[in-house]
């Protein structure tokens, strides 16, 4: 007799393909632009290195500018959330 195994691919299968959203200048010193890429209704979350949240926004069309003249220098993580609090992407930014 012989036996078979059949071996069945299991994964995430991811929301986007690529990143939800992109970074302008980076770094930056002023005006920042986020980028949606495919997203309409959205919240992004800024932190700095301690963890502390330095900036909120629902974004609400494909593209926002954030001034980050005031932020100190250092870098900062962009995270952007769905409606439903779901983490869809992370990125550095660099604040000069």
């Amino acid at each position: 007799a012989s036996e078979s195994l059949e071996v069945v691919g299991v994964g995430i299968t991811p929301l986007f393909s690529g990143s939800p959203f992109e970074i302008f200048p980076n770094p930056s010193a002023g005006n920042t632009s986020v980028q949606l890429s495919n997203l309409i209704h959205a919240k992004m979350v800024m932190y700095d290195q301690q963890g502390r949240k330095v900036a909120e926004r629902v974004l609400d069309g494909d593209k926002i500018i954030m001034d980050v003249s005031s932020f100190s220098k250092g870098i900062y993580f962009i995270k952007l959330l769905s409606d439903e609090d779901v983490i869809l992407d992370v990125k550095k930014l660099v604040v000069q």
